[in-house]
């Protein structure tokens, strides 16, 4: 059976706690003096009535939860905090229709940063506030801080985990659920003060810096602006940054070189070879060299710092390296891919890399690839040195589509059109008039012999009687009255 009066009872001191939400954001309201601090105070009114109602409701349930019992409020208590979280925008009238209000407070709640607002400038502080507010509680998560605050209740709160959590489950984590959240939250508040002082210290006020950190922290994305974080043109000074890239040569003797040791590796039998050349090899190394150690060492970190507080959400775990040798292999690769990704861009994967040799080749044969117009471009070279293929030459007005990855920043950043990415039938170089005139004869002459061909085909056919084309129809005798 499930237990309803306990889930009530939460669902009730939850709307309770989003009550005095309400009062937090109709303060704001206060400071600016603006009108929609008693558009807070209604939606409060009724808030707070309703989770008084529920929360006696909910009297005299059992305090302990089975996990359908946390399935059940994990899923009530979403649908009830945007219920009542949309009455600040409906009662106000600043979304006058129910469906958008909920689905805006949803957005906040979910942290899915969808609105359905064109003009946020015009609302007032305590709207956009509480709208910012959403997607921090949700960032975390409406269960999450649920948990923080059930052992304040004598409730427990280890199966609304186990219903709400996604990754790790009941059995990893300390069974005191209550403190793990408390931690978790404390951690949350912490990160979002310290992006509250960045802001701040990048030119933004205030409201502003707190607005736009709840949305950060919670990966929401609100804004106080129509144009997001656009409308300040970043806070903070930026050094302008020559660009480094230009265009190179292909080292075809390079590519083909190591594609063809990379073959012969692999005939031959030699894997050490063949996995020190492949990139995927190349990564798992450093994944498992490199990386999964140091995050081990995090780990362990956290697991030392929170066993001094008593609290296990973390656990120490043995740090194991496979081997000196490989160790060092992996952290030269990784060297060698920072440095060519710094200085050349895609250096290493369109002339070093045997995949990215393969593909390449295939490339100079796609039916879609990136050209110049010669009569738009003015050789500013702005295309070039945005390009970390390295590939065009924008002095002759060719693009090595061997090395092309059709990222198109080339398209975004030409000023003049000149740029553009277009159908090329087999794969072959944009043509001028001249050659459009001998490739348009050239189909013609195609499609006529084609024509001629089908049409041969077609008679030839028609001269002959086949059974499912294997031999010619011939009568057959009639057996009908053989067997009588």
């Amino acid at each position: 059976m499930i237990n309803f009066k306990t889930i009530i009872r939460i669902i009730g001191i939850l709307l309770l706690l989003e009550t005095v939400m309400f009062l937090v954001c109709s303060s704001v309201s206060f400071y600016y003096r603006e009108s929609d601090m008693l558009d807070f105070w209604k939606a409060g009114g009724i808030t707070a009535g309703i989770g008084l109602l529920l929360a006696a409701l909910g009297k005299g349930g059992e305090r302990q939860l089975t996990r359908r019992d946390g399935y059940v409020l994990v899923s009530f208590a979403w649908v009830a905090f945007s219920l009542f979280g949309m009455l600040p925008f409906y009662i106000g009238g600043y979304i006058p229709d129910i469906a958008d209000a909920f689905f805006e407070t949803m957005s906040g709640f979910s942290s899915t940063g969808a609105t359905i607002l064109d003009d946020i400038e015009s609302l007032p502080h305590g709207i956009l506030f509480w709208r910012s507010m959403t997607q921090w509680i949700g960032g975390l998560g409406i269960i999450m801080f649920t948990i923080a605050v059930l052992p304040i209740f004598g409730v427990s709160g280890l199966q609304v985990f186990a219903a709400e959590a996604s990754g790790p489950t009941h059995d990893k984590v300390h069974p005191r659920i209550g403190i793990t959240a408390k931690w978790i939250w404390s951690i949350y508040t912490g990160i979002t003060t310290l992006l509250v002082c960045l802001l701040m210290l990048g030119g933004m006020d205030w409201f502003d810096s707190i607005c736009h950190a709840f949305a950060t922290t919670g990966t929401g994305g609100f804004s106080t602006k129509q144009a997001s974080v656009a409308y300040y043109n970043s806070p903070y000074p930026k050094k302008r940054r020559k660009l480094p890239y230009s265009y190179s040569p292909a080292l075809s003797w390079l590519r083909y070189g190591v594609l063809g040791v990379f073959i012969i590796a692999l005939i031959a039998g030699i894997g050490s070879l063949a996995a020190l050349l492949a990139p995927y090899s190349a990564y798992g190394r450093i994944a498992n060299n490199l990386f999964q150690p140091i995050w081990q060492w995090g780990n362990n970190l956290l697991a030392y710092l929170a066993e001094r507080a008593d609290s296990y959400a973390f656990y120490e775990t043995d740090v194991w390296l496979k081997s000196l040798p490989t160790f060092i292999i992996a952290a030269a690769t990784l060297a060698v891919l920072v440095v060519l990704a710094g200085r050349n861009g895609r250096t290493y994967c369109n002339t070093i890399c045997p995949v990215g040799t393969v593909l390449g080749f295939l490339s100079r044969y796609s039916l879609f690839r990136i050209t110049i117009d010669s009569e738009k471009c003015n050789q500013c070279s702005l295309c070039s040195r945005n390009c970390k293929a390295a590939c065009i030459n924008f002095k002759e007005h060719q693009i090595d589509a061997s090395r092309c990855v059709v990222c198109m920043n080339c398209i975004e950043k030409c000023k003049h059109g000149a740029i553009s990415y277009k159908y090329h039938p087999f794969g072959k170089p944009a043509a001028g008039k001249a050659d459009s005139e001998q490739i348009n004869e050239t189909r013609r002459s195609f499609f006529t012999a084609t024509a001629l061909v089908a049409a041969t085909s077609v008679l030839k056919a028609q001269e002959k009687k086949v059974d499912g084309g294997l031999a010619a129809i011939e009568d057959k005798p009639n057996f009908r009255n053989t067997f009588v």
